[in-house]
């Protein structure tokens, strides 16, 4: 299985700097971070942004990739390009470092 990194980077690419760093945590999750222009100097980097996938949401887009339904595969990657855009209208990229801006990815961007 491909990680998360590599399954949903073509779809939230362009949602970020092109220097954004997109790293797994877990097996749920997908964190998201890059460098800021500096304000201040304990801050060069952007609040970090993780991305908390329900696990049927990473087994659908997986069944999608197993049976090369690349359909399946870009409305999933659709919507969920959609729950992240509304997510970062509430995104402070100079917020506190210590709490990450959660995302939570759900039945949304499989309910199609």
């Amino acid at each position: 299985m491909a990680t998360l990194a590599e399954m949903f980077h073509l779809y939230l690419v362009d949602l970020f700097p092109s220097n954004a760093e997109f790293v797994d945590d877990d097996n749920h999750r997908l964190r998201i971070i890059y460098p800021i222009p500096e304000t201040t100097p304990e801050q060069r980097c952007s609040r970090p942004i993780v991305l908390r996938f329900e696990p049927y949401v990473i087994a659908e887009f997986q069944a999608a990739i197993d049976s090369n339904n690349v359909p399946r595969q870009d409305r999933i990657g659709d919507r969920l390009c959609e729950i992240v855009r509304v997510a970062l209208d509430h995104y402070d990229v100079h917020g506190g470092r210590d709490a990450a801006f959660q995302i939570h990815v759900d039945s949304y961007a499989t309910d199609l």
